[in-house]
């Protein structure tokens, strides 16, 4: 099952691809991914090399990159969004006072008579 409507930049987009998603499930490991998917390992390897009329689904890739190292993360996604013109940026965590800021302040724009209540019952 080719993939022929990713063919965005280059002619070779889903081939690279692919190899990034290979290299990455060595990294991990097949048995890990098969795991994680709830799949078998030999489905799962026919999925990433195409075998048996097999493609690999969205839920495959989520899963390899969860679990995938922070350099394998970043070379499929970028893979990914690059031939549509996009760029990947990792987003740093919000600190709770950062969160708890922007909470309260969506609060106060969008249920505003909820607001005292809340503070109220945790008691500030």
């Amino acid at each position: 099952m080719t993939q022929l409507g990713l063919n965005l930049g280059h002619p070779d987009h889903w081939q690279e691809l692919r190899e990034l998603v290979r290299q990455a499930v060595a990294a991990i490991s097949l048995k890990e991914i098969a795991y994680r998917c709830d799949s078998s390992p030999s489905a799962l390897a026919d999925a990433i090399a195409e075998r048996d009329r097999k493609g690999l689904r969205a839920e495959h890739l989520v899963a390899i990159l969860h679990a995938a190292p922070e350099s394998s993360r970043q070379a499929i996604l970028e893979a990914i969004v690059a031939p549509l013109g996009y760029k990947v940026e990792r987003v740093a965590p919000l600190k709770p006072e950062e969160e708890n800021r922007l909470i309260r302040a969506f609060l106060e724009k969008n249920a505003p008579g909820l607001l005292p209540a809340l503070t109220k019952e945790l008691g500030r």
